[in-house]
C-alpha cells in the first residue's frame, strides 16, 4: 500500500479514540522527556535554533519510535511559523504513522501548514470537514478554509467563515471571522448571505450597524463601550437618553452606562455628576407619575445608589441628604429597610454603634420579602452588639441567625463570629470552631478557627499520597477507561495541544456525567487530566456541575485541584524578579480569573491577573516590560510579569502588610486609607469584617484563603502554625500619600 493511501485510510477511517476497553500499550506513550518542565518552553519566545538544536540532540540521544515522534511533531510547531516547509514534512511524516495515536491531528496541521501542491498532500482525496471527530472541529474548520481560500471557493469561504465565527471564540473574533464571511458574500453578490451575515455582525457588535434604528442605540453605547471607545459610547448613551420614543427603562440603563463609562476610566467626578443626573431624571418621572409601590421603590433605589456614591466619595452629608430625602418622598409607599440599613452602617463606621443597633432594628421593622436580605441585616445588628461588648446579645442574635441561615459562606462567618462572642462571653466556643474545621478546614473561616484554637493548619499529610503529586501521571479508574483513549490524551498534553486537549476531556466529562455521575474517583482522576492539560477554567466549570456533595468530597480529598500551579516557569521568574512569592501571585490569579488568560471583567479588566490596560501601561513603563496594546493582556508571558510588578509596587506602598495590599488590588487607594482611619481598631479580623464594600470584603477573605491553601500545599513542613504575619497592619499606614 502507497504511503498516501495509507494515510487516506487513516483519515477517512473511523476513530475510536474516546473509547478503549483495554489497558494503554506504554510503548506507545509519549516519551519521559516530554513531562520535563522545559517542555513548556519549547513553543514561544525563546531562541528557537538553541531550540531546535536540542530537540535535535534530544532524538540523537535517545533513539526510540516515540521519542521520534514526540521530536517529529514539537519540531513541527516550532518551524510552523519560520519555515512551513520544515513544520510540512514534519506533520505530513506523522500522519503517515499508523499507530501515532494523534496522526489525524497531524493530518489536520500539515494541511495547515503545507503548499497546495504538496505532493504528499496531493495524493489525499475527498478532505470532508466534517469528518472529523468534535473535538477536532476547531482546527478542520480551519484547515478547511485554508483549502477554500487555494482555490477561491468563495461560496466554502461564506458558509466556513460564518461556522467558526460560532465557535467559542473572544467576541472581537468571532467578529472578525464573521466579516471575513461577509467579504465573499459580497464577491458573490448572494444578497441572502450578506442580509444574514451583517444581522450576524451588528448581533455581536452593534455599534458596527451604519444606519442603527433608535431602539439599537443602547446596545450601540454598550458595544462601543466595550471596544474602549469611550467618547463614542456616552454619545450613544446619551442619544437614548433625548430620544423622545425610547422608554423610561431604556433612558434609566442609559444614565447607569453613562457613570458606568467614566467609572471604567476613572473618571470619579464625571461618575458622580452622571449619578446625580440618573437620580434628577428618576426624581422627575416620579413627579410625574402614579406614585405607585413600582414608582416608589424605583425612586428609593435610585437615591440609595446616589447616597452609597458619595458615602464611597466620603460625602457624608450628601449622602445622609440623600438618604432623608427617600424617607420623606416615598415613606410608607416603599419598603425602607435598605435606607435605614444604609444608615445604620454609616453609623458603625463612626463607632456610634448604639445608633447603628438602633437602624438595624428600625430595619428589620420594615416589610422585608427577601430571607437572605433580612439575614443580612440581622447579621449587622449582631456584629454591632458584638463591636460594643454586649457578648450575651450577640450569642443570642447570632445563634437564632445561624439555625436559619443556609449560605454555607455566611453560615461558616456567623459560626465563628458566634464562637468569639462565646468565648468573650467565657462560655464554651471550641464545639463551634471543631464545627468550622471539620466542616471546611480550608476555607477562610475554617483557616482562622484553627488560629483561634492555636493548633497546626491542615497539613499535607492528611491528603492523599497522590493529590499532592501535581505533576504525576495517575491511573485512570476503570470506568474512565471506558470513555477515555489514555494514549491519544496523553499526547495532546505532551505536543501541548491545550485546546483540543480541553475539546476532547469536555466530551469526556459529557459521557462521565452520562453514565458515572457519582464516581468521585473517576471525577477526580479526570480533573487531573484537565489540570495537567492546563484547561483550568474548563476544570473549575465541570467541578461546578457536580452534586455538591461529591463537588465537596472531591475538594476536601484533593485540594490541590482547585489550587493548581499553572504557567509555573513565567509565575516562579516573575517572583523572582519582582521579589513577591509564588503563592501570592497564584492566590491572586485564582480569585482573579480562574486561571483563565482570555478573562474580561465588566470593569475592563483582562486576562490572568485582571489588569486594568493604564495600570498595566504604567508597570510596563516602570519595569521595561513588553506592552503593546490591550489584546496583549490576554497573554501570560505578558500578564504576568506586569501583574506581579503591580502586586510588588503594592506591596511596597503598604510595607508588606498583605490585607491592605490585596484590598487595594480589588478597591481604590482612597478607599483603603480611609477605612483604615476610620474602621481600624487593632483587630485584623475585625478590619477585614468592617469592609463596607462586599465585592472587596469577600476578595480580601478569599485571597487570604488561596495564600495560606499554596502554603500549606507548598512547604516543606510536616505542620506550619496560621502565618500572623498575614494580619500585620500598622497604624504607619495611614500616612500613606494616594499615587495620582
Amino acid at each position: 500500500m502507497g504511503f498516501g493511501i495509507t494515510v487516506l485510510v487513516i483519515v477517512l477511517g473511523c476513530s475510536t479514540a474516546n473509547k478503549v476497553n483495554l489497558p494503554p500499550s506504554t510503548e506507545l506513550m509519549p516519551p519521559e522527556m516530554a513531562s520535563w518542565p522545559i517542555n513548556n518552553q519549547l513553543i514561544g519566545n525563546k531562541d528557537f535554533i538553541s531550540i531546535d538544536l536540542f530537540l535535535n540532540r534530544v532524538a540523537k540521544e535517545n533513539p526510540g519510535t516515540t521519542v521520534t515522534w514526540w521530536v517529529d511533531y514539537r519540531r513541527a510547531q516550532l518551524w510552523s511559523k519560520k519555515d512551513k516547509n520544515v513544520a510540512c514534512e514534519n506533520f505530513s511524516r506523522l500522519a503517515g504513522e499508523i499507530q501515532f495515536p494523534i496522526r489525524r491531528l497531524a493530518y489536520l496541521h500539515a494541511h495547515e501548514v503545507c503548499p497546495k501542491n504538496n505532493q504528499i498532500l496531493a495524493r489525499l482525496e475527498n478532505f470532508n470537514v466534517d469528518q472529523f471527530e468534535p473535538w477536532l472541529s476547531d482546527t478542520a474548520v480551519d484547515v478547511a478554509i485554508k483549502k477554500a481560500k487555494a482555490t477561491n471557493d468563495h461560496a466554502a469561504l461564506v458558509d466556513l467563515n460564518l461556522r467558526k465565527s460560532k465557535m467559542n471564540l473572544r467576541k472581537e473574533e468571532k467578529v472578525a471571522y464573521a466579516d471575513e464571511a461577509l467579504k465573499y458574500a459580497q464577491k458573490l453578490q448572494n444578497k441572502e448571505k450578506i442580509r444574514e451575515l451583517k444581522n450576524r455582525i451588528y448581533n455581536l457588535s452593534p455599534s458596527r450597524n451604519e444606519k442603527p434604528t433608535s431602539k439599537e442605540y443602547l446596545a450601540m453605547a454598550y458595544d462601543y463601550r466595550y471596544r474602549r471607545k469611550f467618547v463614542e459610547a456616552v454619545t450613544f448613551f446619551n442619544k437614548v437618553v433625548k430620544t423622545k420614543s425610547l422608554g423610561i427603562p431604556d433612558k434609566i440603563q442609559a444614565l447607569r452606562g453613562i457613570r458606568t463609562t467614566y467609572k471604567i476610566q476613572q473618571q470619579k467626578e464625571e461618575a458622580v455628576k452622571a449619578t446625580e443626573n440618573l437620580a434628577k431624571f428618576v426624581e422627575k418621572i416620579y413627579k410625574k407619575s402614579q406614585k405607585n409601590t413600582y414608582d416608589a421603590k424605583l425612586f428609593a433605589d435610585t437615591y440609595l445608589f446616589l447616597a452609597k456614591t458619595y458615602w464611597t466619595e466620603n460625602e457624608h452629608k450628601k449622602a445622609i441628604h440623600a438618604l432623608d430625602r427617600i424617607q420623606r418622598t416615598v415613606q410608607n409607599k416603599t419598603s425602607l429597610a435598605e435606607v435605614f440599613l444604609t444608615r445604620g452602617r454609616m453609623e458603625e463606621e463612626k463607632q456610634n454603634f448604639s445608633d447603628a443597633i438602633m437602624w438595624h432594628k428600625k430595619a428589620l421593622d420594615e416589610n422585608i420579602n427577601s430571607d437572605s436580605f433580612r439575614n443580612k441585616i440581622s447579621w449587622y445588628l449582631a456584629w454591632n452588639e458584638y463591636k460594643q461588648k454586649n457578648y450575651p446579645e450577640a450569642v443570642r442574635l447570632l445563634k437564632n441567625l445561624k439555625n436559619r441561615t443556609e449560605n454555607n459562606f455566611e453560615r461558616s462567618r456567623i459560626i465563628f463570629w458566634l464562637a468569639k462572642s462565646l468565648r468573650e462571653k467565657n462560655d464554651n466556643a471550641e464545639d463551634e470552631f471543631k464545627q468550622l474545621i471539620k466542616e471546611d478546614p480550608l476555607s477562610y473561616y475554617g483557616l482562622a478557627a484553627h488560629r483561634e484554637m492555636d493548633i497546626p493548619l491542615p497539613s499535607k499529610s492528611l491528603y492523599r499520597e497522590d493529590s499532592v503529586n501535581k505533576a504525576a501521571v495517575q491511573k485512570l479508574t476503570l470506568h474512565l477507561r471506558e470513555v477515555l483513549s489514555e494514549n491519544y490524551l496523553e499526547w495532546l498534553i505532551a505536543t501541548k495541544e491545550i485546546d483540543v486537549a480541553k475539546n476532547y476531556l469536555d466530551s469526556v466529562a459529557n459521557e462521565v456525567r452520562k453514565k458515572f455521575k457519582g464516581d468521585v474517583e473517576s471525577w477526580v482522576s479526570l480533573f487531573n487530566l484537565y489540570g495537567r492539560s492546563q484547561n483550568y477554567p474548563a476544570l473549575f466549570a465541570q467541578l461546578g456541575q457536580l452534586d455538591s456533595s461529591v463537588r465537596r468530597t472531591i475538594i476536601d480529598e484533593n485540594p490541590y485541584i482547585i489550587f493548581p500551579n499553572p504557567y509555573y516557569e513565567t509565575v516562579s521568574q516573575a517572583a523572582s524578579r519582582f521579589g513577591v512569592s509564588v503563592e501570592f501571585i497564584y492566590s491572586i490569579m485564582r480569585q482573579e480569573s480562574s486561571f483563565n488568560p482570555q478573562a474580561r471583567s465588566q470593569m475592563d479588566a483582562f486576562g490572568l491577573m485582571q489588569l486594568l490596560p493604564e495600570v498595566a501601561r504604567r508597570s510596563a513603563n516602570a519595569n521595561s516590560i513588553e506592552f503593546t496594546n490591550t489584546e496583549d493582556l490576554y497573554e501570560p508571558h505578558i500578564n504576568i510579569p506586569l501583574g506581579s510588578a503591580h502586586l510588588r509596587e503594592l506591596w511596597d506602598k503598604y510595607n508588606g502588610e498583605i490585607i491592605l495590599a490585596v484590598a487595594s488590588y480589588n478597591a481604590s487607594e482612597k478607599a483603603i486609607l480611609s477605612w483604615l482611619k476610620t474602621r481600624y481598631r487593632g483587630d485584623t479580623l475585625e478590619f477585614i469584617e468592617d469592609i463596607p464594600y462586599d465585592e472587596t470584603r469577600d476578595y480580601v477573605k478569599l485571597v487570604l484563603r488561596n495564600l495560606i491553601a499554596y502554603e500549606i500545599l507548598n512547604s516543606q513542613e510536616s505542620t506550619i502554625l496560621f502565618p500572623e504575619w498575614t494580619l500585620k497592619i500598622s497604624h504607619q499606614n495611614t500616612d500613606i500619600k494616594l499615587t495620582h
